[in-house]
C-alpha cells in the first residue's frame, strides 16, 4: 500500500511541477495554451501504459527478445527524440528558469523511497537502494537548496555545472 501511495505521489508531483513549469510558457504564447494539459495527458497515458505492463507481468518474462528495452525504453526514446524536434520543446527549455530545472530533480527522493519500499517488500535487492550502492537520493536532496540559491543568483554557474555532471555520473552508476 505504501509503494502504491508513493507512486501516486510521484505522479502527482511530476504533473504539478510540469504544470507550474509550463504555465509561464502558456501565459506568454497563445499557441501553447494547451501545453500543460497535453503534458498532463501524456504523463497519465504513459503511467497507464506502464501499469498495464506491470499488471500483465509481461516485464517479468526474461526470454528473448528482452521486453524492457522493447516495450519501455524504445518507446520513451522515440518520444524524446520526436519532442526534441518540436518547437514547443525548445521554447519550453529556453523559457524555463534554471531553478525549476533543478527543483524537478527532487523527484528522485520519492523514486528512491519507492525503491527502498520495494526492497522492504522483497521485490528488489538491497544494492538498488540508498542503503546499497544507489546514491541518487543525494541528487534529490541537494536539488532543493541548489535551486533555491540558483533562483536568487547566489550560486556560481560552475557549481551548478559540476552538480549536474555529478548527478549524471551518479545516475550512470545507478543504472
Amino acid at each position: 500500500m505504501i509503494l502504491e501511495s508513493l507512486t501516486i505521489l510521484l505522479a502527482v508531483f511530476l504533473i504539478l511541477v510540469l504544470l507550474r513549469a509550463t504555465k509561464h510558457l502558456a501565459d506568454q504564447k497563445e499557441e501553447y495554451q494547451k501545453l500543460p494539459l497535453a503534458m498532463t495527458v501524456f504523463i497519465a497515458v504513459w503511467l497507464i501504459y506502464l501499469s498495464m505492463l506491470s499488471y500483465t507481468e509481461v516485464l517479468t518474462d526474461y526470454s528473448l527478445p528482452p521486453k524492457m528495452p522493447l516495450l519501455v525504453v524504445l518507446p520513451l526514446l522515440v518520444l524524446i527524440i520526436i519532442s526534441l524536434f518540436k518547437k514547443g520543446t525548445t521554447d519550453f527549455v529556453v523559457t524555463t528558469s534554471v531553478s525549476w530545472l533543478i527543483y524537478i530533480q527532487s523527484f528522485r527522493i520519492i523514486v528512491e523511497l519507492i525503491i527502498w519500499g520495494a526492497y522492504n517488500q522483497g521485490i528488489v535487492p538491497l544494492i538498488t537502494t540508498f542503503e546499497g550502492y544507489n546514491y541518487d537520493v543525494l541528487v534529490g536532496l541537494t536539488a532543493v537548496p541548489l535551486a533555491y540559491y540558483a533562483k536568487r543568483d547566489k550560486i556560481a554557474p560552475v557549481v551548478l555545472l559540476v552538480w549536474n555532471i555529478g548527478s549524471l555520473l551518479i545516475l550512470a552508476n545507478t543504472v
